[in-house]
């Protein structure tokens, strides 16, 4: 039968573990994707199907369940007889009395179906709109529209962590920010250690809900609604614990993309600093956001503040490097250009970073020997960025037509392997002088439309649009045209302010 249409479940359709948040219930935390149960500080492997009941009662938030609507969600629809579930509901009666006190009981409604309900000290009503919220501090100022509903809060006094989950934490802490999708996706598995070690890491479970919402921005995934999933369900634990807990609040923020939201992200990031303007993940956030709406002045001192609080994260250097340069102060981005590769010698991007100041600058002479030096190349490039980042160089140094009709064709070609590659073979060619072909590609990736429409992203970015490779298409009458579509004009004339590439031509 597969998935069914409307279940009557507060999350319709067919229980797959592997996309199910994790949760606590009562004094248990409960990992669908692994079947692990953790119980008095015991780690408990249930079975499949049991873990899948599980999941749907607690789905149902406290409203019965029939046995139509297990067998539909839970055995794909498949004639079972009441001894199967019956089986299933008397393990997850045992499993409910592992913990020292109940955690949960399962009501027997006669001739309909099951109820859960959470018991014990631990108890809270499982719907987020009737759940009472455990707060450790009471919130104070305003709060984003894309916090979760709150009920009552109460204030606890604030624990720490047990030894284990700190360790993972202080893991995933060390690696967020580090701008590439293979550590990200490790910071999230540190996460997921702590929250495992000890269910109640209120900031663990916000840090899980960002690492998520960050491995959103590295291209496009096939799973991009199951991670959109996982961070739901992280960050509502951690609002649970603290309902003031901002990385939580700012993943939920963040879910959706910059792009065309720009003045609700914007105003979101500042809510949540006004609250804890300590915290680098929304000031990293806010000056994001700036970056692509082309206020890259505005963005720096946030930047230059997060770099100073987080030494270790190249994504701030990266976008610090990026505002400087593309507000003209070269020598500065140079500056922090060669500090953060001293720190970072094998971060491919900043290497690029260096090259593209090296070529847009006039200095091909040392972004060829740079190129031609692979002694010195970070392990892992791209072979083919590598080939375009020449013929730009080579293009550029030689001046003929035909040097950048042939570098212009490289580029085209490592466009057409995916999103990821459009802009900045967009702005490459208009540099080549090819402004046709460039707006082009920037129709296919904005708005999927013309030869170049398999390039659309599903978060595109604008950034690009504001940095020093683009300048030459800013001269074009197409430029405005653009910004105008993308819903930029409207945004600099809702908040009153313009690019600088406007203000500090």
């Amino acid at each position: 039968m597969g998935a069914v249409g409307n279940d009557g479940l507060a999350v319709p359709g067919r229980v797959a573990l592997a996309r199910e948040a994790p949760f606590t219930l009562g004094a248990l935390a409960v990992d669908p994707a692994t079947r692990q149960v953790v119980a008095g500080g015991r780690h408990i492997t249930i079975e499949p199907k049991v873990m899948q009941v599980l999941v749907a009662l607690y789905r149902a938030s406290g409203s019965v369940v029939t046995r139509d609507q297990l067998i539909d969600c839970c055995w794909d629809g498949r004639a079972v007889g009441n001894d199967a579930v019956d089986r299933v509901i008397g393990r997850l009666r045992s499993l409910a009395r592992e913990s020292a006190e109940p955690s949960f009981t399962i009501e027997t409604i006669p001739r309909v179906g099951y109820r859960l309900t959470p018991s014990g000290s631990h108890c809270a009503t499982l719907s987020a709109g009737r759940r009472p919220l455990l707060s450790r501090r009471i919130v104070v100022g305003g709060s984003i529209a894309a916090t979760v509903a709150a009920g009552l809060a109460f204030t606890l006094l604030p624990r720490s962590p047990n030894a284990r989950a700190r360790r993972f934490y202080e893991e995933g802490l060390a690696l967020r920010g580090q701008g590439t999708s293979a550590q990200a996706e490790q910071s999230v598995a540190y996460f997921r250690e702590a929250v495992r070690a000890d269910p109640a890491f209120a900031d663990a479970w916000g840090a899980l809900a960002w690492g998520y919402a960050a491995m959103l921005e590295y291209g496009p995934r096939a799973d991009a609604e199951n991670i959109r999933f996982l961070a739901r369900g992280a960050a509502t634990q951690a609002l649970e614990l603290d309902s003031s807990n901002v990385s939580a609040r700012g993943a939920l923020l963040t879910l959706e993309p910059n792009f065309r939201n720009w003045e609700k992200i914007e105003g979101g990031c500042k809510a949540l600093l006004e609250h804890d303007p300590t915290n680098s993940v929304a000031r990293l956030n806010l000056a994001f956001n700036y970056c692509e709406v082309g206020r890259w002045r505005e963005a720096e001192r946030h930047l230059r503040d997060v770099a100073r609080r987080e030494p270790l994260w190249p994504l701030a250097r990266l976008l610090l490097i990026s505002a400087l340069f593309s507000s003209g102060r070269v020598f500065e981005a140079d500056q922090v250009t060669d500090e953060a590769r001293k720190l970072w010698p094998q971060h491919a991007d900043l290497w690029f970073s260096k090259i593209r100041q090296l070529i847009l600058t006039g200095r091909n002479a040392e972004a060829r020997r740079a190129l031609a030096d692979t002694a010195t190349h970070p392990a892992g490039l791209d072979q083919m960025e590598l080939d375009t980042e020449q013929a730009l160089a080579d293009a550029l140094a030689d001046g003929s037509q035909a040097a950048r009709r042939q570098a212009a064709a490289r580029f085209e070609e490592a466009a057409r392997r995916g999103p990821a590659f459009a802009p900045i073979t967009a702005f490459s060619i208009g540099l080549l002088g090819f402004t046709d072909p460039a707006f082009a590609i920037l129709d296919g990736y904005y708005f999927g439309r013309g030869e170049w429409a398999k390039a659309r992203a599903p978060r595109p970015r604008t950034l690009q649009l504001f940095n020093a490779s683009a300048r030459s298409l800013r001269a074009d009458h197409r430029f405005a045209q653009l910004t105008n579509e993308l819903g930029l004009e409207n945004y600099w004339r809702a908040v009153r302010t313009q690019p600088d590439y406007r203000l500090f031509p």
